[in-house]
């Protein structure tokens, strides 16, 4: 599980509920590197602004089976806006 809450790359202290049960890998998104430790394995992203995107389309691009958790709907527009004009 990848968290990317807090405010400019300050992991936010507050823990998750009933966290201590959970076996897996748990990482700020400021102790985030690359894919390379995730390949393979299904990851939860949480938060959807530009930083758990961005993570969550690094583990896609790199072989992981990255999910985004949001809280609320958000608009997703393609990062480069040009390329995905038709022709």
């Amino acid at each position: 599980m990848v968290v990317a809450a807090g405010y400019n790359r300050v992991p936010n202290p507050e823990r998750l509920p009933e966290q201590e049960r959970f076996r897996g890998q748990l990482l700020h998104s400021a102790g985030y590197r690359n894919a390379d430790g995730f390949v393979g394995q299904r990851v939860l992203v949480v938060g959807a602004g530009n930083t758990g995107a961005e993570i969550a389309l690094d583990l896609a691009e790199h072989g992981a089976k990255p999910t985004l958790a949001v809280r609320s709907p958000v608009n997703v527009v393609p990062r480069d806006f040009w390329a995905c004009r038709p022709r």
